[in-house]
């Protein structure tokens, strides 16, 4: 017998196979809103400076924002997804446009 059994034996205990299930962490997406004021070339920048978007997708995100009123620009882990939404605030407020940048857990 090996160490491990002559010990089970001794104490006698009984190994079981526990299944642990790891849950996937929830997504959360940056949302642009859109506003009377912000310039659409603005919007394209920020999607391409901060979100990493190549110009097509920054154009396909911004005309959504347009035409719908609200575009994501992405899905994050939670801390990622408000850290993004916090410095794209920043950089409109500093451009002096008032867009609206927040985040909502993706269902």
């Amino acid at each position: 017998m090996q160490d491990n059994e002559i010990d089970q034996e001794r104490c006698g205990a009984v190994l079981e196979a526990v299944k642990t299930r790891v849950k996937k962490p929830r997504r959360w997406r940056v949302v642009f809103l859109n506003d009377d004021y912000t310039p659409f070339d603005f919007v394209c920048a920020l999607l391409m400076q901060r979100f990493h978007k190549d110009e097509r997708e920054a154009l396909r995100i911004t005309q959504a924002v347009h035409q719908q009123g609200r575009g994501v620009a992405g899905l994050y882990p939670r801390d990622v997804c408000e850290t993004l939404v916090a410095l794209a605030n920043e950089d409109a407020r500093q451009a002096g446009f008032p867009l609206k940048v927040i985040s909502e857990p993706d269902d």
